[in-house]
């Protein structure tokens, strides 16, 4: 009789405990059909990756929501402030199903920002970092004794430094930011700049004395764009990646590029068949 009524009390606390752990406490519990999308308003080009969500979910037949992860910054000069990887594992359990507008290296020579924590899905679009110039095209016709505005500890920074030492006059800044408006006011004459950067400030900087060209002879200056899922959901990644898929297929990534007064050259569609690059693990779906 004792350990029947031990049975019952263990019984009764498993069924009294339940609602505390069920319905997973720590994902936001959906009650319609929308996907609901990260967008982050520091990323000069979150209008592009808005109307690139928005195709999305036309192309899964479902609505489209958004929740803003960022505003945008107060004082344009300020760098950005870098997302961490437990920041973006709450944001896909609690706020939202996809977060749009990650980068990720074309080869696999670096980190991919969605290997661990998050599922990368395809990628939609590349850019590149560029040469400014109110001079020349191309980076290597300045003169050592000519100061190249560069944001410091940046990639092409550190693989200058390391493949050119004492080749040219680097000159770094604090971010991005500062440097298109410099480059833009005519501060600083030339520059190695991330293309999002500068076209997110200046839709036409040729108007504004400057010539644009893509950076040569320096490695890994081309990077996908991409969205992510949470790590448990395979299903939502395969069906973005054919909606992904579809978008290039059809022309329309290249329209919503021009669209938004942006130079394919730059911000180039990648072809429906091209997928990102394996990540260290090998094995995204465990």
């Amino acid at each position: 009789m004792r350990t029947m009524a031990w049975l019952a009390l263990l019984l009764s606390g498993a069924v009294w405990a339940q609602p505390q752990e069920y319905p997973f406490p720590n994902r936001f519990l959906k009650t319609d059909r929308a996907l609901t999308f990260c967008l982050d308003k520091q990323n000069p080009l979150w209008p592009l990756e808005e109307q690139v969500a928005r195709e999305l979910a036309r192309l899964l037949g479902r609505p489209a929501k958004f929740y803003i992860h960022r505003e945008a910054q107060p004082n344009p000069s300020a760098p950005p402030i870098p997302v961490t990887r437990r920041e973006f594992q709450v944001l896909l359990a609690r706020y939202c199903d996809v977060y749009m507008g990650l980068l990720g290296s074309t080869t696999a020579a670096f980190d991919y920002p969605a290997d661990e924590q998050m599922l990368a899905t395809r990628p939609y679009y590349k850019s590149r970092y560029l040469f400014v110039s109110r001079q020349f095209s191309k980076l290597g016709q300045v003169p050592k004794t000519e100061p190249i505005g560069i944001v410091g500890r940046s990639l092409p920074y550190n693989l200058i430094l390391r493949q050119q030492p004492g080749r040219y006059s680097l000159y770094p800044v604090v971010s991005s930011e500062t440097l298109a408006q410099r480059l833009l006011s005519g501060e600083l004459r030339h520059g190695i700049i991330f293309a999002p950067a500068l076209y997110g400030l200046e839709k036409n900087p040729e108007q504004k004395g400057l010539q644009v060209s893509a950076l040569e002879g320096i490695p890994n200056t081309d990077w996908y764009v991409i969205a992510a899922v949470a790590r448990d959901r395979v299903t939502l990644r395969d069906q973005l990646d054919q909606a992904i898929q579809r978008l290039l297929q059809s022309g329309r990534m290249a329209g919503l590029v021009r669209q938004q007064g942006l130079p394919t050259a730059f911000f180039t569609p990648t072809s429906p068949t091209e997928k990102r690059p394996e990540s260290e693990s090998n094995d995204d779906n465990r």
